[in-house]
């Protein structure tokens, strides 16, 4: 069974997140990074106000733990693969809906990770979705 579809953005500008598909660790005899070298280039949106996670309406979420590091394409290797930031994530005003801080402007890949309930399948899922936002000033 496939993990839930789910989005990060503000209003009708998201991204759709790709769950466990990506990785932030290189791939490939050129050292590559595979997530944001294939991962699609996801909306710009201003910058200032949170971001909403959100899941389909019957799956509630338990936990949400996000972060992010810059949004590589292609870069070779060496980047120092391990330096994210933690982003601030509470609970939005429905189960299936988590509110995070925006990082500041900039392009960004930005990895969330769930626990989360599918109401519809009896299905728990736990794993992380990862994004790539650009954010303005």
């Amino acid at each position: 069974m496939s993990p839930p579809q789910v989005t990060i953005g503000r209003g009708a500008d998201t991204a759709l997140g790709y769950a466990d598909s990506f990785s932030w660790r290189r791939c490939g005899s050129q050292g590559i990074f595979e997530s944001d070298y294939f991962l699609p280039a996801g909306p710009r949106l201003a910058g200032g106000q949170p971001l909403t996670f959100a899941a389909p309406a019957e799956v509630v979420i338990h936990r949400v733990a996000a972060s992010y590091r810059p949004a590589l394409t292609g870069q070779p290797w060496p980047i120092d693969q391990t330096a994210t930031t933690t982003l601030d994530a509470h609970q939005g005003p429905d189960p299936h809906t988590f509110v995070i801080v925006s990082p500041p402007p900039g392009a960004w890949s930005i990895g969330v990770a769930v626990d989360m309930d599918d109401a519809i399948t009896g299905v728990t899922w736990s794993g992380t979705y990862v994004f790539r936002l650009t954010i303005g000033p």
